[in-house]
C-alpha cells in the first residue's frame, strides 16, 4: 500500500521510519516541511542519512501552501495520509478535503493524551482503536551500532521551560542546581545535558564553572535524542528530566537504564499548569519515578 507522510520534527520522522518498517511498506512520499530552527531541520537530514532513505522519497518544502498543494497531489497518487501533527497549520487546511477513514496520525509529544480526535493513531501510548508503536527497529538499529560501547553516562535530557514560559528563567535555574546536585551527591558520575531544539537559557546556567561543579558535559545532538547511545557511542544509565516526552519513548528503547522525572513545584508553573500537573498525574500512573524538587528560593 501506497502513502503519503506529512513530516514537521524529527520525531515525527524517527516514527514513520518505524511505521514503514513494521508494515512493509517502500512505496510512500516523505513530505518534510522545514521550519526557521536549524536544528530541527539538521535531525531530520540526519535521520535520512542514518537509515539510508531513498531520496528520491522525500520532497523537502517550506512555504505552506506550497506543502498543502504538494500533499494532496501526493494524496491522489497514494490514496492514504499519515499525518505527525493534528494540530499543524498545513493539516487545518487539509482536514476539510481528505477522508478520516484514509488518515493515520502520529505522535507530537504529550499531546496524544488530551487529544480529542477519534482517527486511527499510530503511537506509544496505548489508546483505543491505536496501532502500537514499539519502536523495535529503532532499538535493532541502536543495539548493533552500540555494540563495544564505551562510558557509561547519566542523560539529563532538557527542556524549553522558561522559554515557553512555563516557569521563570531564575526558577529553571533553581531546579537545574537542584537535580544536578542530586546526581552528584548520588555519585552518578558524568552527565550528558542535552538541550531541547527550542530551548537556549541554558547557556547562562552552564558556565565552565558549573560544569565543572556538576561534572556535566552539553552536548548539541545531531539525531533525536531517542538515539543519543549510537551518535555518542555511549552507554545511558541513567535518564532525568522534568517533563520530556522523549523519556515515554527512550523508555522503550533503553530497557536497562532508570528513568526519573522531577515534578516541578506547582505553584511556580506559570503557563499550562492544568495539563502539567496531569501530565504527572499520567507519569505517576505509567510507574515512572517521580520525584519532588524541594529547593528553597
Amino acid at each position: 500500500m501506497k502513502f503519503i507522510a506529512l513530516i514537521e520534527s524529527p520525531l515525527q520522522l524517527l516514527q514513520i521510519i518505524e511505521y514503514a518498517n513494521i508494515k512493509k511498506k517502500v512505496n510512500y512520499k516523505l513530505l518534510i516541511r522545514l521550519n526557521n530552527c536549524a536544528k530541527n531541520n539538521r535531525q531530520m537530514e540526519s535521520l535520512i542519512e542514518l537509515f539510508s532513505i531513498d531520496d528520491s522519497n522525500v520532497v523537502r518544502l517550506k512555504n505552506k501552501s506550497a506543502v498543502v498543494v504538494c500533499y494532496l497531489m501526493y494524496f491522489m497518487w497514494a490514496g492514504r495520509a499519515v499525518i505527525g501533527d493534528e494540530n499543524s497549520g498545513v493539516y487545518r487546511v487539509l482536514k476539510y478535503v481528505l477522508p478520516p477513514s484514509r488518515i493515520i496520525f502520529l505522535d507530537d509529544g504529550v499531546a496524544t493524551l488530551s487529544s480529542k480526535s477519534k482517527l486511527k493513531r499510530f503511537t506509544i501510548f496505548h489508546t483505543k482503536d491505536s496501532i502500537n508503536n514499539e519502536f523495535l527497529h529503532v532499538s535493532e538499529k541502536i543495539s548493533k551500532s552500540s555494540k563495544g560501547a564505551g562510558e557509561e553516562k547519566v542523560i539529563f535530557v532538557g527542556g524549553k521551560l522558561s522559554e515557553a514560559g512555563i516557569c521563570s528563567k531564575e526558577d529553571y535555574f533553581l531546579y537545574l542546581r537542584y537535580v544536578l546536585n542530586e546526581i552528584k551527591e548520588a555519585g552518578e558520575g558524568k552527565v550528558l545535558y542535552i538541550p531541547h531544539r527550542g530551548e537556549y537559557n541554558y547557556k547562562d546556567f552552564f558556565t565552565k564553572k558549573n560544569c565543572n561543579i556538576f561534572n556535566v558535559e552539553i552536548y548539541e545532538n545531531n539525531l533525536p535524542v531517542e538515539l543519543i547511545a549510537l551518535e555518542k557511542r555511549i552507554r545511558i544509565k541513567h535518564v532525568v528530566s522534568f517533563f520530556s516526552t522523549a523519556m515515554f519513548s527512550m523508555a522503550m528503547i533503553y530497557k536497562d537504564a532508570n528513568f526519573v522525572f522531577y515534578e516541578l513545584p506547582h505553584n511556580d508553573i506559570q503557563c499550562r499548569k492544568e495539563a502539567i500537573v496531569k501530565l504527572y498525574e499520567f507519569i505517576r500512573d505509567q510507574g515512572f519515578r517521580l520525584l519532588p524538587i524541594a529547593c528553597v528560593k
